[in-house]
């Protein structure tokens, strides 16, 4: 298995490399029969826009698109830790 985390926060070069290189890469491992776990805070919409509907369509073809609308857990986490208490 192969895990992607926080896709969506890569920069994407000119040329389009990047799309290119992952294209080929979950063409093969879905052909191969390869589970592939990919993570990111885009909407499905958002998905689609950034990676065009083939990498968007063989995502969806060998597993499925979660959307989450739970607040941010590293939001929460730095709001925790940056909130000071003054003592008296």
């Amino acid at each position: 298995m192969l895990a992607i985390d926080e896709l969506g926060t890569e920069p994407l070069d000119a040329l389009g490399r990047w799309l290119a290189d992952l294209d080929e890469l979950v063409d093969a491992r879905t052909a191969r029969g390869r589970q592939t776990v990919a993570t990111t805070n885009l909407s499905g919409t958002d998905f689609k826009a950034r990676y065009g509907e083939r990498i968007a369509d063989r995502i969806r073809g060998s597993g499925r698109f979660i959307e989450t609308r739970a607040a941010s857990l590293r939001k929460r986490s730095s709001e925790a830790t940056t909130t000071t208490t003054e003592t008296p």
